[in-house]
Protein backbone atom coordinates (compact mmCIF):
# COMPACT_ATOMS: atom_id res chain seq x y z
CA UNK A 1 0.00 0.00 0.00
CA UNK A 2 1.54 3.28 -0.98
CA UNK A 3 1.91 5.94 1.94
CA UNK A 4 1.73 9.42 1.66
CA UNK A 5 5.59 9.95 2.04
CA UNK A 6 5.76 7.20 -1.14
CA UNK A 7 2.88 9.69 -2.97
CA UNK A 8 5.39 12.63 -2.06
CA UNK A 9 8.55 10.95 -3.27
CA UNK A 10 7.29 9.88 -6.97
CA UNK A 11 6.19 13.40 -6.98
CA UNK A 12 9.34 15.27 -6.71
CA UNK A 13 10.54 12.70 -9.12
CA UNK A 14 8.45 14.68 -11.26
CA UNK A 15 10.72 17.36 -13.11
CA UNK A 16 7.98 19.86 -12.87
CA UNK A 17 8.21 19.91 -8.86
CA UNK A 18 12.06 18.23 -8.47
CA UNK A 19 12.57 21.67 -6.45
CA UNK A 20 9.42 22.40 -4.97
CA UNK A 21 9.37 22.90 -0.78
CA UNK A 22 7.81 20.23 1.37
CA UNK A 23 4.57 22.46 2.20
CA UNK A 24 3.95 22.85 -2.27
CA UNK A 25 4.57 19.14 -2.27
CA UNK A 26 2.40 18.22 0.63
CA UNK A 27 -0.67 20.11 -1.07
CA UNK A 28 0.46 17.97 -4.27
CA UNK A 29 -0.20 14.53 -2.39
CA UNK A 30 -4.05 15.43 -1.50
CA UNK A 31 -4.36 16.79 -4.59
CA UNK A 32 -2.44 14.68 -7.61
CA UNK A 33 -4.32 11.17 -8.25
CA UNK A 34 -2.13 7.99 -8.73
CA UNK A 35 -2.97 6.22 -12.04
CA UNK A 36 -2.20 3.13 -13.62
CA UNK A 37 -2.76 1.99 -17.66
CA UNK A 38 -1.91 -0.72 -19.54
CA UNK A 39 0.02 -0.41 -22.99
CA UNK A 40 -2.76 0.05 -25.48
CA UNK A 41 -5.13 2.09 -23.35
CA UNK A 42 -6.37 5.25 -24.26
CA UNK A 43 -6.47 7.75 -21.91
CA UNK A 44 -8.03 10.58 -23.49
CA UNK A 45 -9.92 10.46 -26.48
CA UNK A 46 -11.01 13.78 -28.67
CA UNK A 47 -14.16 15.33 -28.55
CA UNK A 48 -14.60 13.82 -24.53
CA UNK A 49 -15.03 16.48 -21.96
CA UNK A 50 -11.59 17.68 -20.58
CA UNK A 51 -11.39 18.22 -16.82
CA UNK A 52 -8.01 17.14 -15.42
CA UNK A 53 -4.36 16.84 -16.49
CA UNK A 54 -2.16 13.98 -16.50
CA UNK A 55 2.00 13.97 -15.20
CA UNK A 56 3.59 11.11 -17.13
CA UNK A 57 5.95 9.54 -13.94
CA UNK A 58 6.73 6.26 -16.05
CA UNK A 59 6.27 4.66 -19.77
CA UNK A 60 5.40 6.66 -23.08
CA UNK A 61 2.01 8.05 -24.61
CA UNK A 62 1.02 9.00 -28.43
CA UNK A 63 -0.78 12.18 -29.29
CA UNK A 64 -3.42 11.26 -31.83
CA UNK A 65 -5.58 13.44 -33.85
CA UNK A 66 -8.69 12.41 -35.92
CA UNK A 67 -8.47 13.79 -39.69
CA UNK A 68 -11.75 14.92 -41.23
CA UNK A 69 -12.16 11.15 -43.06
CA UNK A 70 -12.27 9.26 -39.56
CA UNK A 71 -8.70 8.34 -39.56
CA UNK A 72 -6.10 9.33 -36.59
CA UNK A 73 -2.73 10.62 -37.18
CA UNK A 74 -0.32 10.49 -34.38
CA UNK A 75 1.22 13.85 -33.96
CA UNK A 76 3.95 13.39 -31.37
CA UNK A 77 5.21 11.17 -28.50
CA UNK A 78 5.42 12.08 -25.03
CA UNK A 79 7.19 10.18 -22.01
CA UNK A 80 8.24 10.62 -18.02
CA UNK A 81 8.21 14.20 -16.65
CA UNK A 82 5.69 14.74 -19.98
CA UNK A 83 2.57 17.17 -18.56
CA UNK A 84 -0.62 15.70 -21.05
CA UNK A 85 -4.34 17.75 -21.40
CA UNK A 86 -2.77 20.77 -19.53
CA UNK A 87 -4.91 23.06 -21.34
CA UNK A 88 -8.07 21.73 -19.53
CA UNK A 89 -6.64 23.22 -16.33
CA UNK A 90 -7.69 26.56 -17.97
CA UNK A 91 -9.98 25.88 -20.23
CA UNK A 92 -13.48 24.26 -20.04
CA UNK A 93 -13.66 22.51 -23.34
CA UNK A 94 -13.09 19.11 -24.97
CA UNK A 95 -10.31 16.98 -25.60
CA UNK A 96 -8.64 18.37 -29.20
CA UNK A 97 -7.03 15.25 -28.78
CA UNK A 98 -6.80 11.31 -28.41
CA UNK A 99 -4.24 10.04 -26.05
CA UNK A 100 -2.91 6.63 -25.92
CA UNK A 101 -0.24 4.63 -24.18
CA UNK A 102 2.45 2.88 -26.07
CA UNK A 103 3.99 1.23 -22.94
CA UNK A 104 2.57 0.73 -19.29
CA UNK A 105 2.10 4.26 -17.74
CA UNK A 106 2.30 4.97 -14.71
CA UNK A 107 0.89 9.22 -13.88
CA UNK A 108 -0.08 11.31 -11.65
CA UNK A 109 -4.23 13.33 -12.56
CA UNK A 110 -4.99 16.71 -11.42
CA UNK A 111 -8.46 18.21 -12.08
CA UNK A 112 -9.54 21.45 -12.99
CA UNK A 113 -11.23 22.34 -9.71
CA UNK A 114 -8.09 21.60 -7.32
CA UNK A 115 -5.89 23.49 -9.86
CA UNK A 116 -8.05 26.56 -9.49
CA UNK A 117 -8.23 26.06 -5.59
CA UNK A 118 -4.17 26.38 -5.77
CA UNK A 119 -3.72 29.09 -8.25
CA UNK A 120 -6.76 31.37 -5.58
CA UNK A 121 -3.89 30.39 -2.39
CA UNK A 122 -1.30 31.55 -4.71
CA UNK A 123 0.50 28.23 -4.56
CA UNK A 124 4.09 28.35 -5.93
CA UNK A 125 3.17 24.78 -7.04
CA UNK A 126 -0.06 25.99 -9.02
CA UNK A 127 1.89 28.84 -10.52
CA UNK A 128 4.41 26.22 -11.50
CA UNK A 129 2.32 24.23 -12.96
CA UNK A 130 0.49 27.62 -15.05
CA UNK A 131 3.60 28.51 -16.24
CA UNK A 132 4.52 24.96 -17.02
CA UNK A 133 1.27 24.97 -19.15
CA UNK A 134 2.31 27.74 -21.07
CA UNK A 135 5.72 26.77 -21.95
CA UNK A 136 4.02 23.28 -22.97
CA UNK A 137 1.96 25.52 -25.78
CA UNK A 138 4.57 27.45 -26.72
CA UNK A 139 6.41 24.26 -27.50
CA UNK A 140 3.32 22.71 -29.16
CA UNK A 141 2.85 25.90 -31.45
CA UNK A 142 5.97 25.92 -32.57
CA UNK A 143 5.92 22.37 -33.85
CA UNK A 144 2.38 22.99 -35.42
CA UNK A 145 3.26 26.03 -37.22
CA UNK A 146 6.67 24.32 -38.45
CA UNK A 147 4.45 21.21 -39.68
CA UNK A 148 1.98 23.75 -41.83
CA UNK A 149 4.74 25.21 -43.34
CA UNK A 150 6.12 22.13 -44.42
CA UNK A 151 2.59 20.95 -45.67
CA UNK A 152 1.71 24.30 -46.96
CA UNK A 153 5.52 24.40 -48.84
CA UNK A 154 4.35 20.64 -50.35
CA UNK A 155 1.27 21.53 -51.58
CA UNK A 156 1.66 25.08 -52.95
CA UNK A 157 1.29 25.61 -56.57
CA UNK A 158 2.75 29.27 -57.51
CA UNK A 159 5.13 31.35 -55.17
CA UNK A 160 3.83 33.36 -52.37
CA UNK A 161 4.07 37.46 -53.30
CA UNK A 162 6.94 38.71 -51.30
CA UNK A 163 6.25 41.46 -49.36
CA UNK A 164 8.74 44.40 -48.87
CA UNK A 165 9.27 44.81 -45.34
CA UNK A 166 11.18 47.68 -42.85
CA UNK A 167 12.69 46.04 -40.14
CA UNK A 168 11.81 47.62 -36.74
CA UNK A 169 15.15 49.16 -36.11
CA UNK A 170 14.68 51.07 -38.99
CA UNK A 171 11.89 53.20 -38.09
CA UNK A 172 11.78 55.61 -35.49
CA UNK A 173 9.91 55.27 -32.54
CA UNK A 174 6.96 57.30 -31.85
CA UNK A 175 4.07 56.60 -29.66
CA UNK A 176 -0.05 56.50 -30.29
CA UNK A 177 -1.95 59.24 -31.44
CA UNK A 178 -5.19 58.03 -29.16
CA UNK A 179 -5.78 57.89 -25.41
CA UNK A 180 -5.14 54.57 -25.33
CA UNK A 181 -5.43 53.81 -21.75
CA UNK A 182 -9.06 54.70 -22.06
CA UNK A 183 -9.01 52.04 -25.09
CA UNK A 184 -7.22 49.10 -22.79
CA UNK A 185 -10.66 47.92 -20.60
CA UNK A 186 -12.46 47.16 -24.01
CA UNK A 187 -9.85 44.55 -25.43
CA UNK A 188 -10.55 40.57 -24.30
CA UNK A 189 -7.14 40.75 -22.99
CA UNK A 190 -7.51 43.61 -19.96
CA UNK A 191 -11.09 42.83 -19.67
CA UNK A 192 -10.57 40.96 -15.86
CA UNK A 193 -8.24 43.23 -14.58
CA UNK A 194 -9.05 46.00 -11.73
CA UNK A 195 -8.25 49.67 -13.16
CA UNK A 196 -4.95 49.95 -10.34
CA UNK A 197 -3.68 46.13 -11.80
CA UNK A 198 -4.00 47.60 -15.29
CA UNK A 199 -2.26 50.83 -14.62
CA UNK A 200 0.45 48.64 -12.69
CA UNK A 201 0.70 46.72 -15.80
CA UNK A 202 0.98 50.21 -17.80
CA UNK A 203 4.09 51.19 -16.12
CA UNK A 204 6.04 48.12 -16.81
CA UNK A 205 5.18 48.37 -20.89
CA UNK A 206 5.89 50.53 -23.53
CA UNK A 207 3.09 51.95 -25.82
CA UNK A 208 4.37 52.02 -29.78
CA UNK A 209 2.82 53.09 -32.73
CA UNK A 210 4.05 51.34 -36.21
CA UNK A 211 3.20 51.86 -39.71
CA UNK A 212 2.00 49.55 -41.96
CA UNK A 213 4.69 47.06 -43.33
CA UNK A 214 7.39 46.62 -40.72
CA UNK A 215 9.14 43.65 -39.93
CA UNK A 216 8.78 43.48 -35.93
CA UNK A 217 10.68 40.57 -35.46
CA UNK A 218 12.22 37.49 -37.88
CA UNK A 219 12.45 33.81 -37.43
CA UNK A 220 16.23 33.07 -35.90
CA UNK A 221 16.09 36.68 -34.12
CA UNK A 222 16.51 36.72 -30.34
CA UNK A 223 13.44 37.17 -28.32
CA UNK A 224 13.88 40.38 -26.57
CA UNK A 225 10.45 41.47 -26.20
CA UNK A 226 6.69 40.69 -26.21
CA UNK A 227 3.78 43.23 -27.39
CA UNK A 228 -0.46 43.50 -26.55
CA UNK A 229 -2.08 44.47 -30.02
CA UNK A 230 -4.35 47.70 -29.30
CA UNK A 231 -5.15 48.48 -32.27
CA UNK A 232 -4.34 47.30 -35.87
CA UNK A 233 -3.06 43.90 -36.79
CA UNK A 234 0.21 41.67 -37.04
CA UNK A 235 0.87 38.76 -39.50
CA UNK A 236 2.73 36.25 -38.25
CA UNK A 237 4.57 34.01 -41.23
CA UNK A 238 7.24 31.04 -41.54
CA UNK A 239 9.74 30.79 -44.51
CA UNK A 240 10.94 28.20 -46.71
CA UNK A 241 12.33 27.81 -49.56
CA UNK A 242 12.58 31.42 -50.63
CA UNK A 243 8.56 32.04 -49.75
CA UNK A 244 6.69 33.66 -46.59
CA UNK A 245 4.07 31.29 -46.15
CA UNK A 246 1.30 33.44 -43.58
CA UNK A 247 0.49 31.93 -40.23
CA UNK A 248 -2.07 33.78 -38.87
CA UNK A 249 -3.56 37.50 -37.75
CA UNK A 250 -2.85 39.17 -34.69
CA UNK A 251 -5.43 41.42 -33.75
CA UNK A 252 -6.42 43.82 -30.46
CA UNK A 253 -6.37 42.29 -27.63
CA UNK A 254 -4.19 39.68 -28.39
CA UNK A 255 -0.25 38.98 -27.53
CA UNK A 256 2.34 38.62 -29.93
CA UNK A 257 6.10 37.06 -29.38
CA UNK A 258 5.36 35.85 -26.13
CA UNK A 259 5.96 32.13 -26.77
CA UNK A 260 9.42 32.34 -27.08
CA UNK A 261 10.13 34.64 -23.80
CA UNK A 262 8.32 31.64 -22.42
CA UNK A 263 10.29 28.96 -23.49
CA UNK A 264 13.49 30.72 -23.66
CA UNK A 265 14.10 30.31 -27.61
CA UNK A 266 14.77 31.90 -30.42
CA UNK A 267 12.02 33.39 -33.01
CA UNK A 268 10.02 30.81 -34.83
CA UNK A 269 8.05 32.73 -36.72
CA UNK A 270 8.04 36.04 -38.20
CA UNK A 271 5.95 39.26 -37.45
CA UNK A 272 5.07 42.14 -39.11
CA UNK A 273 2.62 44.92 -38.87
CA UNK A 274 -0.47 44.61 -41.90
CA UNK A 275 -1.93 48.32 -40.52
CA UNK A 276 -1.39 50.96 -38.52
CA UNK A 277 -0.48 49.71 -35.40
CA UNK A 278 -0.72 50.08 -31.89
CA UNK A 279 0.96 48.57 -29.21
CA UNK A 280 2.05 47.60 -25.65
CA UNK A 281 5.83 46.49 -25.52
CA UNK A 282 7.07 44.66 -22.60
CA UNK A 283 10.85 43.84 -22.82
CA UNK A 284 12.28 40.87 -21.43
CA UNK A 285 13.04 41.83 -18.29
CA UNK A 286 9.85 42.71 -17.25
CA UNK A 287 7.81 39.98 -19.08
CA UNK A 288 9.78 37.23 -16.88
CA UNK A 289 9.12 39.35 -13.63
CA UNK A 290 5.35 39.16 -14.22
CA UNK A 291 6.12 35.91 -14.78
CA UNK A 292 7.88 35.29 -11.52
CA UNK A 293 5.54 37.35 -9.62
CA UNK A 294 2.97 35.65 -7.09
CA UNK A 295 0.26 37.87 -7.38
CA UNK A 296 -3.45 38.48 -8.54
CA UNK A 297 -2.31 40.75 -11.08
CA UNK A 298 0.16 37.87 -12.05
CA UNK A 299 -1.82 35.76 -12.46
CA UNK A 300 -4.49 37.21 -14.15
CA UNK A 301 -1.54 38.63 -16.70
CA UNK A 302 -0.97 34.61 -17.04
CA UNK A 303 -4.01 33.21 -17.34
CA UNK A 304 -4.74 36.42 -19.97
CA UNK A 305 -1.41 34.73 -21.90
CA UNK A 306 -2.99 31.12 -21.57
CA UNK A 307 -6.14 32.29 -23.05
CA UNK A 308 -3.84 33.90 -26.12
CA UNK A 309 -2.39 31.01 -26.25
CA UNK A 310 -5.21 28.22 -26.78
CA UNK A 311 -6.82 30.39 -28.87
CA UNK A 312 -3.17 30.64 -31.34
CA UNK A 313 -2.95 26.65 -30.61
CA UNK A 314 -6.36 25.60 -31.44
CA UNK A 315 -6.56 27.77 -34.49
CA UNK A 316 -3.08 26.20 -35.62
CA UNK A 317 -4.27 22.63 -35.16
CA UNK A 318 -7.21 23.09 -37.37
CA UNK A 319 -5.07 24.56 -40.01
CA UNK A 320 -3.01 21.21 -39.85
CA UNK A 321 -5.71 19.25 -40.16
CA UNK A 322 -6.62 21.33 -43.17
CA UNK A 323 -3.55 21.11 -44.73
CA UNK A 324 -2.93 17.40 -44.12
CA UNK A 325 -6.30 16.50 -45.45
CA UNK A 326 -5.47 18.74 -49.10
CA UNK A 327 -1.99 16.41 -49.71
CA UNK A 328 -3.45 13.25 -49.13
CA UNK A 329 -6.61 14.12 -51.19
CA UNK A 330 -3.88 15.22 -53.78
CA UNK A 331 -2.12 12.21 -53.67
CA UNK A 332 -4.51 9.48 -52.97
Amino acid sequence: MKTSNDATAEIRGLPIFADAAERDLALLAVGLERAVFAAGDTVFRQGAPADCALFLAGGEVEILTRLPGGEDVAIARCGPGAMIGEMSLVEDAVRTASVRCVTPVTAFRMDRRFFRAALAQHSAAAFRILHQVMQTMARRLNEVNARIVTHAARGVTRPCREIPLARRETVPDAAPEFDFRQFLPALPFFQEFRDEETDELLRMARPLALPRDVLLFDEGDEARAAWIVVRGSLTLSCRRDGCRYPLGLVGPGAACGADELIDGQTRGRAGHTTAATALLEFPAAAFHELLARRSPMSFRFQTALCDVQLGSLGRANRRLSHEVTQIAMRDG
